[in-house]
């Protein structure tokens, strides 16, 4: 008795290929947005551990912020040299790293507000002199500039002309650390038009 073995048609492969194809389609998509919201998660806690160790840093110095950048022995220091006592953190490591972001600086992925962290301006801003803390922005995603960790914002440069230093590497938006030590997650349009952000 002879019995004929049956292998898969052309057909048969090709419509297996093409649910497969399908299946990746659609499950792709919501991995990569899993694997995001993961690092935007650990961004978020990164910005908290920097906002702890900033409170620390204004406990020790009369509530005086420290400067983003300022000139000691004609060595530049940056904010984040500053608290890394607090932190533990050195330049351009651990929770100055955002996992988001593709190129990292040597310093930090984060952009300090410098209208509260003086840059190029003597002197320091104390915590009692912002008006609405739950409103003001402290530490930024930055786009890698040099790596200094600085966001430039002048006082006479318009915020929206001034955004060269965003990074909108979370879904099209950025994490926020705010002066009163909380984070929350900003649509870039958001932070455009809100220029309030930026001034204490």
């Amino acid at each position: 008795m002879n019995h004929k073995k049956h292998g898969f048609t052309l057909i048969e492969l090709l419509v297996v290929i093409a649910i497969i194809a399908i299946l990746a389609a659609i499950l792709f998509p919501v991995f990569a947005k899993a694997r995001e919201n993961a690092r935007k998660a650990t961004c978020t806690s990164n910005l908290k551990q920097l906002g702890l160790a900033m409170s620390m840093y204004l406990t020790d110095n009369d509530g005086n912020y420290p400067r983003s950048a300022t000139t000691i022995a004609s060595a530049t220091i940056s904010w984040n040299s500053l608290i890394e006592p607090y932190s533990n953190a050195p330049a351009g490591t651990g929770i100055l790293r955002c996992p988001s972001q593709s190129s990292h600086g040597t310093r930090s992925d984060y952009g300090a507000n410098t209208k509260i962290l003086y840059y190029n301006i003597p002197g320091c801003m104390n915590e009692v002199s912002i008006n609405k803390p739950s409103q003001v922005c402290l530490l930024i995603d930055a786009a890698v500039a040099g790596g200094t960790g600085v966001f430039y914002l002048a006082p006479e440069v318009n915020i929206p002309d001034n955004l060269n230093y965003l990074s909108a590497r979370h879904q099209e938006g950025a994490n926020v650390l705010l002066a009163d030590g909380h984070v929350k997650w900003m649509a870039k349009e958001t932070i455009i038009r809100n220029a309030d952000l930026f001034n204490p």
